[in-house]
C-alpha cells in the first residue's frame, strides 16, 4: 500500500511477520527509501495538516510518524488491543477519523 502526499513524500506501508507492520518513507519522490519496524500491522495511512503522518492498523493506538522518522502511539477511546482499524482520514490532530471492523467508527476531535 502506497500513497504519495502533499509536500512529495511517499510512504508505503505493509504488512510485517507476528503482527507487525513496515513503514518505507521516501523524501525524494522515491528514488530512496527509510525503513522502519512498526509495532502493530498498518493498514492506512492520511497525511494531516502541518505535515504528519498517521497510520491505523490492529491493536489499542495509532501510530503518528515525526519527521525525524520515528514513531510514536497515539491512544484513543475504545480502541483495545484487538481493534482492528483499516482506515483513517482527517485535516488535522484535533479532526481524525478511524473506521474498522465490527462496526468501529471512532472521531477524535474538538467539538
Amino acid at each position: 500500500r502506497g500513497r504519495s502526499f502533499p509536500s512529495g513524500e511517499t510512504v508505503v506501508v505493509g504488512d510485517g511477520a507476528r503482527r507487525r507492520g513496515v513503514l518505507y518513507r521516501s523524501r525524494d519522490a522515491g528514488q530512496s527509501f527509510l525503513r522502519t519496524e512498526l509495532d502493530i500491522p498498518c493498514y492506512g495511512a492520511v497525511a494531516l495538516q502541518g505535515g504528519e503522518f498517521w497510520l491505523a492498523g490492529y491493536g489499542d493506538h495509532l501510530v503518528r510518524l515525526r519527521d525525524d522518522g520515528g514513531t510514536e502511539p497515539i491512544a484513543l477511546p475504545l480502541l483495545d488491543r484487538t481493534s482492528n482499524a483499516k482506515g483513517v482520514w482527517g485535516t488535522d490532530a484535533d479532526h481524525v477519523y478511524v473506521v474498522g471492523w465490527d462496526g468501529l467508527l471512532l472521531r477524535r476531535g474538538l467539538p
